[in-house]
């Protein structure tokens, strides 16, 4: 079971939206409604992954098994509280440490080894777009 993930975000810059005032403004209306609509989409996910389960009330060995039945492929107990995810796309090794803190913006998979320390504050980053021209 993975998380819900929310689709990509691929429309044109306001400064490519047609011309005229009343169209770019509609223009911007739908931009910023999609915008609203995958923030709602992601609530349900943020609220139970990242206040919830993030909450130093919960125990670990709890928010571990949670974590993994949300479908993160999580083989230690040690996730401390704080940490936020993008998605479920995480894989831990045994004997891993993940400490409190840490961020995943992982809207691609983060592969982490066998007998890991993860420090505080640690963030992991992955690119989720296809690289385009400069501009």
């Amino acid at each position: 079971m993975g998380s819900p993930q929310p689709d990509t975000f691929n429309e044109p810059p306001v400064s490519e939206a047609p011309e005229g005032t009343a169209a770019r403004t509609a223009h911007r209306l739908g931009v910023a409604w999609r915008m609203l609509s995958e923030d709602l989409r992601r609530w349900p996910f943020e609220l139970s992954v990242n206040v919830v389960l993030a909450s130093p009330l919960v125990p670990r060995l709890v928010r571990v098994a949670l974590l993994r039945a949300l479908g993160m492929e999580l083989h230690n107990l040690d996730v401390y509280p704080r940490c936020r995810f993008r998605s479920t796309k995480l894989k831990v090794g045994k004997g891993t440490v993940i400490n409190s803190d840490c961020h995943f913006d992982n809207d691609d998979w983060v592969v982490i080894g066998d007998n890991v320390g993860v420090a505080m504050n640690v963030t992991f980053l992955t690119a989720g777009h296809q690289p385009g021209p400069p501009e």
